[in-house]
C-alpha cells in the first residue's frame, strides 16, 4: 500500500476485560503502541478521555505516555450523534462538548502529544443551524485547533474543516477518490474506511480503492494523518494488524 502516515483510532472499539486492549483508555492506547502504531487518535467522547474527565495532571500522563513510546496523537474523535447539533434542547450541550474537546487537543499540542494544528473530528446534522457550526468553528480557533466536520454531503460552513470519511462518502454513492479530488482546499481530516452493501468493512475489502484514495489525498496536500477506522468491524484486532502495517 502507498505510504500515508497510519493512525489507529480508539473510537469504536469493543469494550472488553480481556486481551487484547482491556477495558480502560490507558490499556486502549498501550494497545496500539504495542501493535506499532505510531499514530494514536483518541476517543474524546470515551469514559476516562472525554475532557471533563482529565485534569492537568492526567493530560500530561497521557501525553507523556505517547511521547515516550515514539509516538504521536494524530487528533481526537468525538462522535456526538449529529442530530444533537440540530436539536435546540441538545445543541448548548453539543457544542460545549467540542469546544472542550479543542482545549483538550490545545493542551495536548502543548504538552508535545500533537504536532501541529490539533483537530478535533465530529459529524453534525444537515440541519445544524449555521450559527451553532460559527460557534464550532470561532471556540476553536481560541485556542488554536481545528474542526473536522465528517457530515456527507460535506457541509458548505466558512473556515469549518471538511473531514473525509471514506465509508460514508461510499454510503452517500460518491467515490472517495473524486471527492478529494474535486475539493478546493486540502482536507482538514481523512479516515480509512470503507463500506460493503450491508455495511461497514475492513478497507480494502468492499468498495474503495485505497491507492486512489491515498493518491488523492496526496495531490489534494493533505499532510494530516491517515486514520484507520474500526468503528462496526467484527474482528478490530486483526483489521488493526492488516491496515497498520
Amino acid at each position: 500500500m502507498l505510504g500515508q502516515r497510519r493512525a489507529i483510532s480508539l473510537a469504536g472499539l469493543e469494550r472488553r476485560s480481556d486481551p487484547p486492549w482491556g477495558t480502560t483508555p490507558r490499556a486502549m492506547v498501550d494497545w496500539a503502541l504495542a501493535l506499532g502504531a505510531r499514530g494514536i487518535q483518541i476517543d474524546a467522547a470515551m469514559n476516562g478521555t472525554r475532557a471533563r474527565d482529565l485534569d492537568q495532571s492526567a493530560r500530561r500522563d497521557l501525553a507523556a505516555v505517547i511521547r515516550r513510546a515514539g509516538a504521536t496523537c494524530s487528533g481526537l474523535d468525538l462522535w456526538i450523534p449529529p442530530s444533537h447539533f440540530a436539536e435546540p434542547a441538545r445543541q448548548s450541550r453539543a457544542a460545549d462538548a467540542v469546544r472542550e474537546a479543542c482545549g483538550f487537543a490545545a493542551d495536548l499540542r502543548r504538552l508535545g502529544a500533537i504536532e501541529g494544528q490539533p483537530v478535533v473530528s465530529i459529524a453534525t446534522h444537515a440541519d445544524s443551524p449555521a450559527g451553532v457550526l460559527d460557534r464550532l468553528v470561532l471556540d476553536a480557533e481560541h485556542v488554536g485547533a481545528r474542526v473536522a466536520d465528517h457530515r456527507w454531503p460535506m457541509a458548505p460552513t466558512p473556515r469549518m474543516g471538511i473531514g473525509i470519511d471514506a465509508a460514508a462518502v461510499l454510503l452517500s454513492g460518491d467515490d472517495p477518490a473524486r471527492a478529494v479530488t474535486a475539493m478546493v482546499e486540502p482536507p482538514a481530516a481523512a479516515r480509512l474506511s470503507d463500506m460493503t452493501s450491508v455495511g461497514r468493512c475492513v478497507a480494502g475489502q468492499g468498495r474503495l480503492k485505497i491507492d486512489e484514495y491515498v493518491v488523492a489525498l496526496s495531490v489534494a496536500r493533505y499532510a494530516g494523518w491517515l486514520v484507520v477506522d474500526l468503528r462496526g468491524l467484527p474482528d478490530q484486532e486483526n483489521a488493526a494488524r492488516a491496515l497498520i502495517g
